[in-house]
């Protein structure tokens, strides 16, 4: 199991291809997102199938669901591997227009968020990416 930390970065146009990707990854600006902002997961479909037995009923993608991920890998994982600088992978910052919603707070106010939310408060199997058995690469 491999996830890794997102690098947060304000973007003035899209990127077209590999070029114009490796050019933003030199980039100053980027900002380590805060623990937990991982956005990106790789595992054997072996232990994906593992996973999803035993996945409680979160809407992927919506806050809470990927910390359930974390714990699944600490559990199920053999080495669970937590990748903090390379690759360098690029979150743009933006809003949540596209979902309705007015401002970034307010994703908490999203049913699948406070779907996921109510999932994960009443859960035992919680974790993060730090501590634990987590390898850092």
């Amino acid at each position: 199991f491999v996830t890794g930390i997102r690098h947060d970065i304000s973007l003035s146009g899209p990127i077209t291809d590999e070029r114009s990707y490796l050019a933003l990854c030199k980039r100053s600006d980027t900002k380590v997102h805060r623990s937990g902002g991982t956005d990106y997961f790789a595992f054997p479909v072996t232990l994906g199938r593992r996973i999803l037995a035993i996945m409680p009923d979160y809407v992927m993608g919506a806050a809470a669901w990927d910390n359930w991920l974390h714990w699944a890998a600490i559990k199920l994982s053999k080495t669970p591997i937590c990748t903090l600088s390379k690759p360098k992978i690029l979150h743009p910052r933006h809003g949540y227009r596209q979902l309705g919603l007015k401002t970034a707070k307010s994703i908490y106010e999203h049913p699948a968020v406070r779907h996921n939310m109510k999932i994960y408060k009443a859960s035992k199997n919680k974790a993060g990416i730090s501590g634990g058995r987590w390898k850092y690469s």
